[in-house]
C-alpha cells in the first residue's frame, strides 16, 4: 500500500493506494490540481468549504489535542490569540476575487 499524506501547511495532500495503480492515481490527482488551479472553486464549492470550515471550529476544538494543534498553529503562524474570534470573519471573507481564490500562494504555482 502506497500513501501520500495532506499536511496542510504544506499543500501536501494525501491517497491510499495499491503499488500497481501508483502512477494513475499520481496522474489523476495531478491532472486535478492542474484543472482546480486553471478554473479555481466553483462557487458553490467556495460556499461549501466556508460553510464546514466555520462550522468545524468548535468540533476541532472539543479536545485537549485539538486545543494544543490551534495553540500551535497560532504560534507557529503568529496568528494572534484572538484568532480563534476572528477566524470565522477571515474564512467568510475568502472570495474568488481574493489572490489566489483564497489558496495558499504554494498551491498557485
Amino acid at each position: 500500500m502506497s500513501e501520500i499524506r495532506m499536511l496542510a501547511a504544506t499543500g501536501m495532500l494525501g491517497s491510499g493506494f495499491r503499488e500497481e495503480t501508483l502512477k494513475r492515481a499520481v496522474d489523476s490527482i495531478l491532472q486535478e490540481l492542474r484543472a482546480f488551479q486553471e478554473a479555481g472553486p466553483s462557487d458553490e464549492e467556495l460556499r461549501d468549504a466556508r460553510d464546514f470550515l466555520v462550522g468545524s471550529l468548535a468540533v476541532r476544538l472539543e479536545t485537549t489535542g485539538g486545543i494544543a494543534q490551534m495553540l500551535a498553529d497560532i504560534e507557529l503562524f503568529d496568528l494572534g490569540l484572538d484568532y480563534v474570534t476572528r477566524y470565522p470573519g477571515i474564512i467568510r471573507g475568502v472570495d474568488r476575487d481574493a489572490p489566489g481564490g483564497g489558496l495558499p500562494p504554494h498551491s498557485r504555482r
